[in-house]
C-alpha cells in the first residue's frame, strides 16, 4: 500500500508531511524550547536546509 501510495501521490504520507519539515526549522527548536531529549529533535547536521 505504501509503496502504491508513494509511486502516485505527489504528497509525503502524513506523519512525514509535517514532521519532517519542522524538524529542518531552527525556528521550531526556538519557539517549543526542543532539546536533545526530546523525541523530535534532529541533529543541526542532519537537518535541510535548502535556502
Amino acid at each position: 500500500s505504501i509503496k502504491s501510495q508513494t509511486a502516485v501521490d505527489v504528497h509525503a504520507p502524513g506523519p512525514l508531511r509535517a514532521n519532517v519539515q519542522t524538524q529542518c526549522q531552527d525556528d521550531f527548536y526556538k519557539a517549543f524550547d526542543v532539546k536533545q531529549e526530546d523525541g523530535m529533535w534532529l541533529d543541526p547536521d542532519k537537518r535541510v536546509y535548502i535556502w
